[in-house]
């Protein structure tokens, strides 16, 4: 399958890249270029917040988009947006740090979130 990572350098990403790479898949990074890169992928150098920036996602087309660096849905819209939506499925990875601070745990889709957080979305 063909693969748009958006992110895909650090915490979460890195190893989701490297078992997608091991799987056989062509993978397609689209970052800001501040990171290492793993070695095997196709990389786009841009700024998801910046419309030049996406326009090079302008016309291509992906099996699956995963997003692990969207913060707000208008992020993710804005991508699929360019691309049209994926042939197979759109993953958005998020982080347990967008929750409010819970007793609760473990956590699921229905802890309340916190607004404040730089993963709110």
């Amino acid at each position: 399958m063909e693969i748009l990572m958006m992110g895909g350098t650090r915490f979460v990403g890195r190893p989701l890249v490297g078992h997608l790479l091991r799987s056989g898949h062509q993978v397609c990074l689209f970052t800001r270029g501040k990171q290492p890169l793993p070695e095997g992928v196709e990389h786009i150098r841009g700024d998801r917040s910046d419309a030049e920036g996406l326009a090079a996602l302008k016309g291509r087309q992906f099996d699956v988009i995963v997003d692990s660096s969207g913060r707000t849905l208008t992020d993710t819209q804005s991508v699929v947006a360019i691309t049209g939506a994926p042939r197979h499925r759109l993953v958005y990875v998020s982080s347990a740090g967008v929750y409010a601070d819970n007793a609760r745990l473990p956590l699921d889709e229905s802890a309340p979130t916190d607004p404040a957080s730089r993963h709110a979305g």
